[in-house]
């Protein structure tokens, strides 16, 4: 009786350190993948040559940097000549498939 509760007992702990073991090896896989993955930036910039009207926007295309995407669109409003009365925004990794109004991670001026 007792050989047969030993045996149970290593079957179940060994049953442990395995289910243990995945566990580690699926943690390890996840932060390897979060290190490895692209951490991509896409901006989108937008700008508005009034800005009491946020519905009549331009796109002014997608940027690899917020600052790149500030610089162009402070140049549309300037072409413009909407420097004073428009705005613009720099949307970051927005989810465009459905159309406006995007999802984007954040939004900055």
């Amino acid at each position: 009786m007792f050989e047969f509760i030993g045996n149970v007992f290593r079957f179940l702990a060994k049953c442990l350190i395995n289910i243990i073991k995945f566990v580690l090896l699926l943690i390890v896989i996840i932060m390897a993948w979060d290190f490895l993955k692209e951490d991509k930036q896409e901006w989108i910039g937008f700008v508005y040559p009034d800005k009491n009207n946020l519905w009549n926007d331009k796109n002014i295309g997608t940027f690899d940097s917020l600052e790149a995407c500030r610089n162009e669109a402070r140049s549309a409003l300037y072409q413009m000549n909407a420097t004073y009365s428009g705005d613009y925004e720099c949307a970051l990794n927005c989810d465009t498939s459905r159309g406006k109004p995007y999802v984007c991670e954040e939004t900055k001026r």
